[in-house]
């Protein structure tokens, strides 16, 4: 099944990807040094200076694939055992890959963190983004080539050139509905998923909420570091959203805006419902801040009445609401940043990947009706 769906997929953007996306952009971080230094290593890093992602560029030769790899950043990757079971990063439709830094220098797990800017963020430029649909309505009323499958065929694509056999996902806000798709099609790659703030079941009632969020974030600032800086969501002394504010200048506002509203569109065609998510048996983790956009906001992001529903519907291990945080301060304030990088760190600890991956196949094959497990 995973094979056709990766077939299917290259040959229908093999004959416009390669001329309309130009690269995309990665960045891992691990140590080379042994795993009791990892932990030492990471959380020494210099507070006066941004979190040291590493860029390396991918040779040209693979630029036939669809959307061009053309940089990930790493240290030690191939000079010593890979990485069996690095934790991958998926942002925001709003915000791009340097937004998980203060998190990431937080994290003791040894074995690797890996992010990666969605198609029209970050430097994962699109040429002639708007050329991509052919007609204003279906601009604005079509998905296309961004969308929750094709971003997640780009996160595998990752992890197979690296010979990544699988890892962890931590997704934040249209993130966690990309992890819900690696784990729907992809199963054997993802060991199991940490959602924060996002990822609750879609219906006409919940979709109606978020493209209300959307436009009002669209409708009142400029860009996404404005909306950022004008609603006091973080604290701008912070040297790693300084770090994220200069990383996102280099993008294009308006191929931000598109590819956003094209993710949120995918949504509609591609989030899964609560009857879907049942099916989904990976041990989940579940993250959400206390206030919506910004502080004072007084309905959250996931109200308590559906981060319940989705407590009991999916493989749920461990929930947390992150108290005093908003949806962007979340990941940047020191203390809302601990207490989240603790929570990934006892998750993904706390596995065996191998009887994990053995239990689940024996659960969910040839089942048509499966429940959740407390």
């Amino acid at each position: 099944m995973l094979k056709k769906v990766l077939r299917s997929s290259v040959k229908t953007n093999s004959s416009t990807s390669s001329s309309t996306a130009r690269k995309i952009s990665c960045l891992f971080h691990t140590s080379t040094k042994s795993e009791a230094s990892v932990y030492e290593d990471l959380k020494t890093l210099n507070p006066d200076e941004a979190f040291p992602w590493i860029e390396h560029n991918i040779p040209k030769r693979h630029a036939q694939h669809p959307y061009e790899i053309s940089s990930l950043s790493f240290n030690g990757l191939g000079k010593s055992k890979k990485p069996p079971n690095p934790i991958v990063f998926i942002h925001d439709y709003t915000t791009n890959s340097k937004v998980f830094s203060t998190i990431a220098r937080k994290l003791n797990y040894p074995y690797g963190i890996v992010t990666m800017d969605l198609k029209g963020r970050g430097k994962t430029q699109v040429t002639d983004l708007n050329q991509l649909y052919n007609t204003q309505e279906e601009k604005e009323k079509t998905s296309g080539s961004l969308n929750l499958v094709n971003h997640a065929l780009d996160f595998v694509r990752l992890l197979t050139y690296y010979g990544l056999p699988r890892a962890f996902v931590v997704g934040h806000g249209f993130g966690a509905n990309i992890a819900y798709m690696l784990m729907n099609k992809c199963p054997d790659r993802i060991s199991g998923a940490v959602l924060i703030n996002g990822g609750y079941p879609i219906n006409k009632a919940s979709m109606a909420d978020v493209t209300q969020l959307h436009e009002k974030i669209a409708s009142t600032f400029a860009s996404p570091n404005e909306a950022l800086f004008l609603q006091g969501a973080v604290n701008s002394e912070n040297i790693d959203f300084k770090s994220f504010v200069e990383f996102s200048k280099s993008q294009n506002n308006d191929d931000v805006r598109l590819a956003a509203t094209k993710d949120l569109r995918s949504l509609e065609d591609y989030a899964p419902s609560l009857e879907e998510l049942i099916r989904l048996r990976h041990p989940i983790a579940l993250i959400r801040s206390e206030h919506g956009l910004k502080d004072g906001d007084k309905k959250p992001i996931i109200d308590t009445k559906v981060l319940k529903s989705m407590e009991t519907t999916l493989n749920t291990k461990s929930v947390i609401t992150v108290n005093g945080s908003n949806h962007y301060n979340m990941l940047f304030d020191e203390k809302y940043a601990e207490q989240i990088a603790n929570t990934i760190d006892k998750f993904v600890s706390g596995y065996d990947i191998h009887k994990i991956i053995e239990q689940r196949f024996v659960d969910i094959k040839g089942t048509d009706d499966i429940k959740a497990e407390e």
